[in-house]
């Protein structure tokens, strides 16, 4: 493998961008998009689009157009009961949760267990607290939810206990989108800003079912901002190499976001690639290897020269338990896609390949995802920070540290500060008793998790939500 000599060799060239985009705009050109949904081919096919065989190929010149068309200024998303807000705009870093997984993993009997609806609502108030997991979603499916209403249940109580705007969930039931939009439209009451996202998620390569063609009319015809989640298998959905499978990922993006701009030209679409990498020898995705933060900087950059937001991995790791693996390979996935200007990172509180929930780690992530907000922040280079003054005060007697100049800028956070991580000397670390991260991230959850869940929804709304909810059991014969 070529060594680079330079540490930003990750990211693609201006020239490589626009490569990736032709061949994206000749792959919907030449080899199309499987539809099977009558309605949406019609559709496409009044715009420009021409059926072949069960595929649907675009003009590049009509996807050009929608692109051009497509402004994406500043997107707030505000919990309605709590009015605190987040801000999609710039280079500002967010993160969020990954989800969601049936399992929970146990740091005492090294093993697994399923998810109650308790855990889901305890992983909620997790969410709340700590201080850089900006958005809240279900990281888990609870055993005690019926199959048929599971995306209703976890929408329900994601809304119902959320304090901080909503990452959203994925949703992949047909059946089941109505009653996830009832429940967004009864949250979101007269408030302006939409209160969070839904999840869609085409198969690859490049197929559009009809229950997930059916979830995009409804969800974009609600106005609901979109994370397109495209999750190609590199060398088992897609091609092996990282630009073949970022190259198939951004064709079914386009795709994507032709359809939502027809039917709704005011769509809000995130572009959230998912792209993955296999173990060969098992044929089975894990989410790692570096190839994943390389996969992601890319997205971020297409998704950036076609002006979107962005929503990717991020803090994930192979690894099954809570150790030394997780946590190099969470940063060196973060690190990269933050660089590139990444909005949402996607992943915190996630094992095991994204299999595995686990409460210690999403408190030891938010420490991970501080770290990278402060690697991604400038610091300050003016008159003040080159300390020329404070040099020359003190080039005799050394005496910096009471200096006001050193407070100031203690005090203005210039030095990043652990919550959680040890910032002290091997003799302190043995009189406290030799403290792990995860003994100290326990701590944290018995402190945050004490208390007795709180509502954020209003008596009105909360019936309104049991209504919803009752309805579904009772329409879908649960």
């Amino acid at each position: 493998m070529e060594r680079f000599g330079t540490v930003c060799s990750h990211l693609l060239t201006g020239s490589e961008v626009d490569k990736i985009h032709g061949y994206s705009l000749k792959i919907l050109e030449e080899l199309g998009v499987e539809v099977e949904d009558d309605e949406l081919k019609e559709m496409l096919v009044d715009h420009g689009c021409r059926v072949d065989g069960g595929r649907v190929k675009f003009p590049r010149e009509l996807v050009i157009e929608i692109l051009d068309e497509v402004e994406n200024g500043p997107l707030v998303i505000k919990n309605p009961g709590t009015d605190e807000k987040c801000r999609l705009d710039g280079y500002e870093l967010k993160s969020q949760p990954f989800g969601t997984v049936p399992n929970i993993y146990s740091v005492d009997d090294r093993d697994t267990y399923p998810a109650k609806e308790e855990d889901l609502i305890d992983f909620i108030r997790l969410q709340n607290n700590l201080e850089n997991i900006d958005f809240s979603g279900p990281m888990v499916l609870p055993e005690d939810t019926p199959n048929e209403i599971m995306e209703i249940k976890s929408c329900e109580l994601s809304l119902k206990y959320s304090s901080i705007p909503f990452a959203g969930l994925a949703v992949s039931s047909s059946e089941q989108i109505d009653y996830v939009l009832e429940l967004f439209k009864i949250a979101r009451d007269q408030q302006e800003e939409p209160i969070g996202f839904l999840g869609i998620s085409p198969e690859s390569p490049l197929s559009y079912p009809v229950h997930i063609s059916r979830i995009l009319k409804k969800t974009v015809r609600a106005g609901i901002p979109v994370k397109v989640l495209i999750a190609p298998v590199a060398g088992l959905t897609a091609p092996f190499t990282v630009a073949g499978s970022l190259t198939q990922m951004n064709a079914s993006m386009l795709a994507f976001t032709s359809i939502a701009q027809i039917i709704n030209p005011d769509t809000d679409i995130v572009f959230g690639s998912r792209i993955s990498f296999p173990n060969m020898k098992s044929a089975q995705s894990i989410w790692g290897l570096p190839e994943i933060g390389l996969g992601s900087t890319g997205a971020v950059q297409l998704a950036r020269y076609y002006g979107f937001y962005t929503s990717v991995y991020g803090a994930s790791t192979t690894a099954c338990s809570i150790d030394v693996q997780t946590g190099y390979e969470k940063a060196i996935n973060a690190i990269l896609p933050a660089l590139a200007g990444a909005n949402i990172i996607s992943g915190a509180g996630s094992i095991a390949s994204n299999t595995l929930a686990s409460k210690e780690q999403l408190v030891i992530d938010n420490e991970i995802i501080t770290m990278v907000k402060r690697v991604q922040e400038r610091y300050d280079v003016t008159g003040d920070s080159l300390g020329f003054d404070v040099i020359a005060d003190h080039i005799e007697d050394g005496g910096f540290i009471a200096d006001s100049h050193t407070v100031e800028h203690l005090n203005a956070g210039e030095v990043y500060t652990p919550d959680l991580g040890f910032d002290q000397l091997w003799y302190e670390w043995k009189e406290q008793g030799f403290p792990s991260i995860t003994e100290k991230a326990r701590e944290r959850i018995n402190e945050i998790i004490k208390e007795p869940a709180e509502t954020v929804l209003n008596p009105e709304q909360e019936k309104e939500f049991r209504r919803v909810v009752e309805d579904a059991q009772d329409r879908l014969k649960v």
